[in-house]
């Protein structure tokens, strides 16, 4: 944001905090999301908002780059949307015995490949091909996990949900 579209560091702080404070509200209302969309939709729409996002940032340019506040609500959105359902969906397919392992290999798989390996691929291939590649292939990689997401999902009918409900049909949202 800074080196290629000459943001300033006062455009990266607000960024940070425009993505939280779209978060905040998507948390709160975390319950009802369950309820009202499920796990389905939660996902969906938070690989929506990145794939969005993600063609977005490479739209930017130096005279343009203010807009990335309104790319940053998608940020929070996609994250707040992946963390509630991927949280509540491990939490119910795990046997209550295992239910702390679930959460503690979702949060390592979070932090540690989502974290550390994504920016050591995404750093080389922003090294090698430019950021614009970067971010467009990783809008790329996501909007087809989406389609088929959204195959499986709507197709066949084997979402999140229609597992939940085979697994345990009382506790399904």
């Amino acid at each position: 944001l800074q080196d290629d579209l000459k943001g300033s560091t006062r455009l990266c702080g607000y960024s940070v905090g425009v993505t939280v404070l779209f978060e905040v509200p998507v948390f709160h209302y975390s319950k009802y999301l369950l309820k009202e969309w499920g796990h389905d939709v939660l996902f969906v729409v938070a690989m929506v908002a990145y794939v969005i996002r993600a063609f977005g940032y490479t739209l930017l340019t130096a005279s343009t780059v203010h807009w990335v506040l309104a790319l940053e609500v998608l940020h929070g959105i996609t994250f707040a949307c992946m963390w509630i359902a991927s949280v509540d969906y491990s939490a119910r397919v795990a046997p209550e015995e295992w239910s702390t392992s679930f959460q503690s290999v979702l949060s390592m798989t979070m932090s540690c490949v989502g974290g550390g390996v994504g920016p050591i691929i995404g750093g080389i291939i922003m090294e090698k091909y430019g950021a614009e590649a970067m971010f467009r292939g990783m809008g790329l990689a996501i909007a087809i996990v989406t389609c088929i997401h959204l195959i499986a999902w709507l197709g066949f009918r084997q979402g999140h949900d229609a597992f939940l409900h085979r697994v345990s049909p009382n506790e399904s949202s």
